[in-house]
């Protein structure tokens, strides 16, 4: 997911309206699931090595894609959003989407040149985050045009997988994929659009200030 609303919140409350530490923040349900997608990574990119382990590879991709879904919903409706929360999220999506598109690139499963665009565009939002935390102090929430380019290009990623192993070989499934997988990352560089206009803005302020 993509941050871009400004927020300086130095701290979040827990359901009852009780201040909550920084570990207790992390070790909550909606966070360890998010946590969760990074600690599958390395059983994903083992899976996608053989033709013949693909379909479970493409499986707990979906599961992972559907995690980033649940994480948020769960924060929501149980009062769990927390500073630590809108920080970990999207960063645990920015490492999914890199760790993929790399093993794609790797395992021949995508055209290099689509992974090349989504690989330069998460380069791009990462130096901007950067930047927005040294430059402006600030750190910048979801917005709802990076959780939708999120969510095309991770439904991509086991179709991409799944096109490509043993037990269903299909170029038609192949080229969805890669549909998704293009429409998604010309989302997320709309997004980056947002990110570098609310910059600008956010900048031009701090410098008459």
């Amino acid at each position: 997911m993509d941050q871009i609303d400004a927020g300086s919140d130095k701290g979040s409350l827990d359901p009852g309206g009780r201040k909550t530490s920084l570990v207790g923040e992390l070790l909550t349900l909606p966070n360890l699931i998010s946590l969760s997608r990074v600690l599958a990574l390395p059983l994903l990119v083992s899976l996608m090595s053989r033709p013949d382990s693909r379909f479970w590879a493409a499986a707990l991709a979906g599961v992972m894609g559907f995690t980033d879904f649940l994480d948020g919903y769960l924060a929501r409706g149980t009062g769990h959003v927390s500073t630590v929360g809108k920080v970990l999220d999207p960063t645990c999506d920015r490492i999914v989407l890199i760790v993929s598109a790399i093993a794609l690139w790797y395992y021949n499963l995508v055209p290099h040149w689509l992974l090349g665009i989504m690989l330069l565009r998460e380069a791009l939002v990462s130096i901007a985050v950067l930047s927005f935390a040294v430059l402006l102090k600030q750190r910048f929430d979801v917005v709802w045009i990076g959780k939708l380019g999120t969510f095309i290009l991770l439904a991509g990623v086991p179709f991409a997988v799944l096109s490509q192993s043993s037990a269903m070989d299909s170029p038609l499934l192949l080229h969805v994929s890669e549909v998704a997988i293009l429409i998604g990352t010309l989302i997320l560089y709309g997004a980056a659009y947002e990110y570098v206009a609310k910059f600008i803005e956010l900048f031009k302020v701090k410098k008459l200030q």
